[in-house]
């Protein structure tokens, strides 16, 4: 991509500076003050600790009734679980890597993205990285124990491939292949990627039907999906079927695991129309802002 579309020696420069400034501060944080945290510290953080203890000590995969956080699907699990038996338990433990390196990617691709989408403006891009690099909500997440940062690295891989589907003439069987693997990937890392096929469906539905021509492109669009479904099956489909067989339904939620008494536990103001049309608590009172919801 980059060689594809050469910046001047001055923008890459510039955006090389960027970035080893974003790497530094990510670095002296994960350094200086991640490694200190335990690692049950963050949101949930015990319970995601307990699934990866499941995983590293069993060898196997619980299911959704085995404790709080075990209906999550089982990639971020599996990684800090092979880690986890390499580095052991203390502060510095190799499982920080997961979410660590998951925030830097993320940063990658909100580069990569405004590279693609605004070729013309050359300090979008670095602008990007500076915004994702210094983005709070990142760099804190990219701190915990959580399949969070690795799911929303791995989305953001789906939507950058998405992208050059898009803007790619055909159907270019590498991206094809690429956003499938992402998306089986996300898949299996956490169930709200589903939220990801509606859009994919739609976006690459109107590219076959509004852009593409010639007498066989509804059948060459067949086999793009076919391209992008077949490995996000492959990659993900166990985990929903082995849902399916054991517990009855393919998608689990922590709101109504099976066998369990564990409840949604979210503040009932969530449910109510005043919180969704509501705007600026949080600005109002920034201290007692989660008692509005």
């Amino acid at each position: 991509l980059l060689r594809r579309n050469p910046l001047p020696l001055s923008a890459r420069l510039g955006t090389a500076l960027a970035a080893g400034a974003v790497l530094a501060l990510w670095l002296a944080v994960l350094l200086l003050k991640t490694s200190q945290l335990p690692l049950y510290a963050g949101f949930d953080g015990p319970d995601h600790l307990s699934y990866v203890h499941f995983v590293s000590q069993n060898l196997a995969l619980p299911l959704a009734s085995d404790g709080p956080a075990m209906y999550h699907p089982p990639l971020f699990y599996i990684a800090a679980a092979a880690l986890h038996r390499l580095g052991g338990e203390e502060p510095g433990s190799l499982m920080r890597l997961v979410p660590f390196l998951s925030g830097l990617v993320q940063i990658a691709i909100a580069y990569v993205l405004a590279r693609r989408l605004f070729p013309d403006l050359r300090g979008v891009a670095t602008l990007s990285l500076l915004a994702a690099g210094l983005l709070p909500l990142n760099l804190y997440m990219s701190a915990y124990l959580s399949n969070e940062p690795l799911h929303a690295a791995l989305t953001g891989c789906v939507i950058w491939l998405c992208v050059e589907v898009l803007l790619a003439k055909g159907w270019p069987a590498r991206w094809l292949l690429g956003l499938g693997i992402a998306l089986g990937a996300a898949l299996l890392t956490k169930v709200t990627s589903l939220l990801l096929l509606p859009l994919l469906g739609i976006f690459l539905g109107a590219k076959a039907l509004l852009v593409e021509t010639g007498p066989r492109r509804l059948r060459q669009a067949a086999g793009a999906f076919v391209a992008v479904a077949l490995p996000a099956v492959l990659i993900a489909g166990g985990f929903y079927l082995r849902n399916w067989i054991e517990l009855g339904r393919p998608v689990i939620g922590n709101w109504d695991i099976p066998g369990t008494a564990v409840q949604w536990w979210q503040y009932p103001g969530f449910h109510t129309l005043d919180y969704f049309t509501g705007f600026g608590e949080a600005i109002r009172r920034p201290f007692f802002a989660g008692f509005h919801s």
